[in-house]
């Protein structure tokens, strides 16, 4: 792959396939290869959302709230990954219990909907954040 200039999206992409396949330990080593090669700061931005992911997942929460918070300062100004950090974001809080700081989360992803490619192909996101922050709201 040394010569394929998308190298990074592939690495991406293998890192949520072992993921998926609760191949942690190797999604995570796919994740270091992509750092190495992504070419700006979108690139390592996504690389850092889905290592946060995979730490969520684990439920090592302060490892993925460290690089979410990394992820969002990488991708700062380019709004279309808005949406889907804040909703990852939010369920990360959620799973912390810290019910305010989901709803800061959730607000923000629907702030930021209008600019993201995934809320398009997603509409029941909206209808999950509405449930969510309505029940937080109680």
């Amino acid at each position: 792959y040394s010569d394929f200039k998308e190298k990074v999206h592939v690495y991406m992409y293998l890192a949520m396939l072992y993921d998926y396949y609760s191949m942690t330990d190797k999604a995570i080593s796919v994740c270091q290869e992509a750092i190495k090669c992504a070419s700006d700061d979108a690139e390592m931005g996504g690389v850092y959302h889905i290592l946060a992911c995979i730490y969520m997942y684990q439920k090592k929460f302060e490892e993925a709230e460290k690089y979410f918070n990394q992820s969002l300062q990488l991708v700062k100004g380019d709004k279309r990954f808005y949406s889907k950090l804040f909703y990852d974001l939010g369920k990360l809080y959620l799973e912390m219990k810290d019910y305010q700081k989901a709803k800061d989360a959730f607000q923000k992803a629907l702030k930021f909907r209008k600019h993201s490619l995934w809320i398009k192909h997603t509409p029941e996101f909206v209808v999950e954040i509405d449930k969510i922050l309505k029940s937080l709201s109680r």
